[in-house]
């Protein structure tokens, strides 16, 4: 028995001989020819796995990209299996090769309008870093104007309607159309100095499955919270109890982080709790 063989960014991108991949993606047999541009086609989900849409613009934060990809690519371990759900990640790009503030170049899985519906709907969340300006990195303003494009609005609302997830990060939140833009993480707003014991704004927020952040700070952590929407809080935790090497032997990395919770703040206030 023939079974169909399934391919992530971890197997082909950077990995392979984009020749082999090719030929693999068509069937399996030897390939005839170069691929000189990413592979449009999504890769057909698989029963039990989790696929995450990750759109990447150009002088994007590289902590912000690398969280996202590195600590949901260690839900494939295999000393996580029938622990969490793996989970796919698929790099959608506006270019052929995109580039990092840094000397990061990513060449995407997939060009952004390349994107059909039915392939944006076998996704359950899609998740967005920030892109710098022209004031830093390669100071350019092209990637924050991709990310306020209908383009990626468009993608972004599809996605949500249908259940999906949305996590960005930093201002990565320019990715939201208007309708999704409820309580956002504050953070970083300019000129926020905390007073002796004044508690700032939570680093992370959640509010109606859209994660905001204060930045690559916390950027680890907010890539754990999609995992934990994605998988559910009890298969979040063993992953995170299963990987030191990610975040300490006690969780140090992950647990020190404030999350708001937009939805038990509001179950809080009803039943009378001021906070």
């Amino acid at each position: 028995m023939t079974t169909r063989s399934h391919f992530t960014r971890r197997q082909f991108v950077g990995s392979l001989p984009t020749a082999v991949a090719a030929g693999a993606l068509a069937g399996g047999g030897a390939a005839s020819a170069q691929v000189t541009e990413p592979n449009p086609n999504i890769p057909v989900k698989i029963v039990g796995h989790k696929q995450v849409l990750l759109i990447l613009s150009e002088n994007f934060e590289e902590l912000e990209f690398a969280a996202f990809t590195s600590v949901l690519s260690w839900t494939h371990a295999p000393y996580l299996k029938d622990k969490i759900s793996p989970v796919d990640v698929v790099v959608a790009g506006f270019d052929k090769e995109v580039n990092g503030m840094g000397s990061m170049h990513v060449r995407p899985d997939v060009l952004v309008p390349d994107l059909r519906d039915e392939q944006l709907d076998r996704f359950d969340a899609v998740a967005v870093p920030a892109c710098l300006g022209k004031w830093i990195g390669r100071k350019t303003d092209k990637g924050i104007k991709n990310l306020q494009s209908p383009a990626t609005h468009g993608i972004v609302r599809r996605i949500h309607a249908r259940g999906g997830i949305v996590a960005t990060m930093c201002d990565g939140v320019i990715a939201l159309p208007p309708e999704l833009r409820g309580e956002k993480c504050s953070y970083w707003e300019r000129g926020k100095v905390a007073a002796p014991g004044e508690i700032l704004p939570a680093g992370i927020v959640v509010d109606n499955r859209v994660i905001t952040t204060m930045g690559q700070a916390v950027a680890v952590p907010a890539a754990v919270l999609l995992l934990e929407l994605l998988c559910g809080t009890d298969s979040a935790q063993r992953f995170v109890e299963k990987s030191p090497g990610l975040f300490g032997l006690r969780a140090e990395f992950v647990l020190k982080v404030p999350v708001l919770r937009v939805a038990q703040k509001r179950t809080d206030r009803a039943a009378g709790d001021p906070r």
